[in-house]
This record gives structure tokens, sequence and C-alpha cells, in this order.
């Protein structure tokens, strides 16, 4: 088997989403019975304005924890069945991977690159006028802006963060 995932990034996401969930969770939960105590109080006196706005403001901290780390667990559901479909079924073209995830063209695109950006896959990269993704072809470019050597695994020049043009 081909293996174009980089299974350090998913450890390292892995980790990310379950702390997300976890503190998320637990702030959230935690500012919830804040808010219910308030509710309870008859005097309300204990409580100021800017005690809310903090329990309130912690509240959205911890909803926003949580929806980032499920965005984290959606991410590398989606990785692993892109794994599955150019690896075991053998597509690279974007079309056809769009047509196995159910979504539009575009978004496929857009994911697959953002995957590449934050190096989850392996030595591939994306050909736009081929609409395909090209697997395992690493060769060394140099960057148009700081002459920087990289490889064409790379979609930004790993010195600059400049994007990196591939001329075939």
């Amino acid at each position: 088997m081909n293996d174009i995932i980089n299974n350090d990034a998913i450890r390292k996401d892995t980790v990310k989403k379950i702390s997300l969930l976890i503190f998320g969770w637990g702030l959230t939960i935690f500012m919830v019975m804040a808010l219910g105590g308030y509710s309870m109080d008859k005097n309300r006196e204990n409580a100021t304005f800017g005690t809310l706005t903090v329990v309130v403001l912690l509240l959205a901290i911890g909803v926003f924890m949580i929806w980032h780390g499920f965005g984290k667990a959606k991410r590398i559901q989606r990785l692993k069945r892109y794994e599955d479909i150019i690896v075991e079924q053998n597509i690279k073209e974007l079309d056809e991977i769009a047509k196995c995830i159910g979504r539009p063209i575009d978004f496929v695109t857009k994911d697959i690159q953002r995957l590449l950006n934050e190096n989850y896959f392996k030595d591939c990269r994306i050909d736009l006028k081929q609409r395909i993704l090209i697997v395992g072809i690493s060769r060394t470019i140099f960057c148009s802006s700081c002459g920087a050597k990289n490889t064409t695994s790379n979609s930004k020049c790993r010195f600059c963060g400049s994007p990196l043009i591939i001329s075939e």
C-alpha cells in the first residue's frame, strides 16, 4: 500500500481534537452551572454586569472549542476517506474524488489543498490544469521569491511562505 498520509500530523491533530473537546465541554458545563447559579440567586447582588460578561464570554469560548474539536474530527474522517479513494481505489482525478465523497469539486479541491498545506499528505500535489492529484512525484524546485530550495510536495516555500510555481 502506498503510504501517502503523514501519520504524525494525524496524531498531533488527534491530541488537539481531544484537548479541545475536553476543555471545551468542561468550560461550557462549568459556565452553564455558573449561569444557573446566578439565575437561582434571589438577591442577584453577588453578580455584577462584568461578572456575567466574563461568564458569557467563557461560555462562548467553550462552545467555540467544542465546535473546533468536532471540525478537526471531521477533517480526520475526510482524510481517511480520501486515502481510501486515492490509494485503495486508485482514483486521482479530482472530479471522481468529489463524486465519491459526494461534495462539489470546488470543496474537494480546496479541502485537499488545505490538507496538503498542513502536511497531511506526503509527497503529493494538485495539478489544477489537469484536475488531478499527483502522488509520489517529488523533485527539487527553487522559490521564485527568495530562491530557497523546496520540493514539489510543498505548495508554499518552507522559508518565506510564498506560493511555489511549478512549471511542467
